[in-house]
């Protein structure tokens, strides 16, 4: 288990580094998703910094735990923002639940973190 999860941990944290500038850089798939969620790009890009920090944070979280539990909370709360903002534009559910591998996998990186002694 401990080995699925540094791996798990390690490619999700630099998932996070990579899309997170690339959302506060302001490319056009990012802008296109603000205007479609009628979301101001400025919290699209805050989002961006918070995704970049997060990932930084489960890298660091290897080491450190409690930065680990902080950001995979993060990514858990980020996830379920993230359906919020789909369901109330009345977004088809077979496009919600895209964003469910995501709160499980944030959610199990949390559990492991905590869990691991």
């Amino acid at each position: 288990m401990h080995t699925f999860y540094v791996t798990l941990t390690v490619v999700f944290g630099c998932l996070l580094l990579v899309v997170g500038p690339l959302r506060l850089i302001g490319l056009r798939v990012f802008r296109s998703n603000a205007d479609t969620l009628r979301v101001p790009y400025g919290l699209f890009r805050y989002l961006g910094l918070v995704e970049f920090l997060v990932g930084a944070g489960l890298l660091i979280g290897l080491e450190v735990r409690p930065v680990g539990v902080a950001a995979a909370v993060v990514v858990v709360l980020e996830s379920v923002f993230s359906v919020v903002l789909h369901l109330r534009i009345r977004e088809a559910l077979t496009k919600v639940v895209r964003y469910v591998p995501t709160i499980v996998v944030g959610a199990g990186l949390l559990v492991v973190t905590i869990a691991d002694r």
